[in-house]
């Protein structure tokens, strides 16, 4: 590539499923503004994402009564990409009775991938759970989330919520179809469970020359 000038520099903004513009002057930035990544344009017409670009997903469910195991999708991805974090805290608690064995998983349309303790196993219980609880992947073990309650004040030390470092683990895709991260839980029939969770995936790309494409869904 031949070396260009940077001469006027122009700065936009956007969601990440916005079309970039193709006419832009050499240099000039995008921030993404829901996955909070910065991009340069290096020859008025490409991107390419600058730095260690770490992202952020959101997305906000009702989880409701249904039959067991009720699995939600969360966000979908087509490539692998890099997790460093997972979990959701209550937004709204109409009614939090009869919620157990409560995990994240893969899914790809036919393999179920655990990333926190299966359904088989104790999971965890947010029966009861308040608005501002906060519970997600655990950084110690695969075994069970973490799961504080918003009843008191409490304290979860970084060992277990995952501290800052660059990764914790690489997610692979099936090749050709479209993957997701999922949320499952139990609720029997008759429950009146109605309770809205933010779920946050904190992440980044293995390889900018094959980015995840992680979309909330």
């Amino acid at each position: 590539m031949t070396v260009k000038m940077m001469e006027v520099i122009q700065n936009f903004i956007g969601l990440s499923t916005d079309t970039k513009p193709t006419s832009a002057s050499i240099g000039s930035t995008f921030y993404e503004y829901d996955t909070r990544s910065h991009h340069i344009c290096y020859d008025g017409t490409n991107w390419r994402g600058y730095g260690r670009i770490i992202k952020e997903a959101t997305v906000e469910k009702t989880l409701v009564k249904g039959t067991a195991p009720i699995s939600v999708n969360l966000f979908s991805f087509t490539g692998p990409f890099r997790l460093r974090k997972l979990w959701g805290m209550c937004t709204e608690a109409t009614n939090t009775v009869d919620i157990d064995d409560c995990f994240f998983n893969l899914y790809d349309g036919t393999n179920v991938v655990d990333l926190t303790d299966d359904q088989s196993g104790s999971g965890v219980t947010l029966d009861g759970m308040k608005v501002g609880s906060v519970f997600g992947l655990n950084a110690t073990a695969t075994t069970d989330m973490f799961f504080q309650d918003a009843d008191q004040c409490r304290w979860l030390e970084a060992q277990y919520a995952g501290s800052e470092l660059w990764q914790r683990g690489i997610v692979t895709a099936k090749n050709g179809v479209t993957n997701y991260v999922r949320f499952t839980y139990d609720s029997a029939a008759d429950s009146v469970l109605d309770v809205d969770i933010c779920f946050h995936l904190i992440y980044a790309d293995v390889c900018g020359h094959n980015p995840s494409a992680l979309t909330a869904v």
